[in-house]
C-alpha cells in the first residue's frame, strides 16, 4: 500500500490516515490566519449618466483604424 505526504512531509499509510489527510489538506480549517475579508464594493454598479457616455465617445479620436468589425469610429460614434 503505497504512503502519502502532507506538506509538512508527515506521511500517512493505512486507508482512514490517508482520507484524513487529503480532507484536512485539500478544505484546511478556517482560523483567522486564512480568513479574508471581501473588498469593498466597488463602482461598476452605479447607474452612468447620458453626460459620461457622451464625454467618452467625444474624448476619442475618430482617426482611428477600424477594429475587427471594420467599421470606424466616426461611423460608430
Amino acid at each position: 500500500m503505497d504512503t502519502i505526504t502532507d506538506r509538512v512531509g508527515k506521511q500517512a499509510n493505512p486507508a482512514a490516515e490517508k482520507e484524513e489527510m487529503l480532507r484536512r489538506e485539500t478544505f484546511p480549517s478556517n482560523d483567522n490566519e486564512l480568513y479574508h475579508e471581501l473588498p469593498p464594493a466597488g463602482i461598476a454598479h452605479t447607474r452612468i449618466t447620458k453626460h459620461a457616455v457622451e464625454r467618452a465617445f467625444h474624448s476619442q479620436s475618430v482617426k482611428k483604424a477600424p477594429g475587427p468589425d471594420k467599421l470606424s469610429f466616426g461611423a460608430i460614434r
